[in-house]
Formats: structure tokens, sequence, C-alpha cells
């Protein structure tokens, strides 16, 4: 779902693989290469496309509420 997901935005600064259930899956993402086989099991036209766009794993499962707590920051420093 990922690499067709991919295909229909063409991503090429990168796939972002992040959160709790992200880490808790490392293994699946990182380890087996599972993931990426299905990212880029394509049909070869489509399959040249995805094997273009680079896919990133995020290890810290708190990335959401950085980027929210940096967002913050900037609008109260807007105030």
């Amino acid at each position: 779902m990922a690499g067709d997901l991919a295909l229909s935005l063409l991503p090429y600064g990168g796939v972002y693989i992040a959160g709790g259930i992200a880490s808790k899956l490392e293994e699946y993402f990182l380890t087996s290469g599972k993931f990426i086989h299905g990212f880029t099991n394509k049909p070869t036209n489509a399959k040249s496309l995805c094997v273009k766009i680079p896919v990133y794993y995020i290890k810290s499962t708190d990335i959401g509420l950085d980027g929210a707590k940096i967002l913050a920051k900037r609008l109260a420093s807007n105030i």
C-alpha cells in the first residue's frame, strides 16, 4: 500500500516511517526486507519509479509530539 501511495504522490524527497506502531515493527521495516520488497514489487515501469524514492525509518516514537512542540514555540513567539 505504501508503494502504491508513493506512486500516486511521487515523493522524491522520501517516505518517512515513524510513530509508536512503526517502532514495534522495527524488524519488519529494517531487518527482514519485507517492507522494501513490498514497496518496490511493482510492474517494471512502476518499479523503476519506486526504487528512486528513498525510505526513512525514524526510531523516535515521539516525533509527532516533537514537531507539535516546535510549532507551538514558533506560534507563541509570533504572538
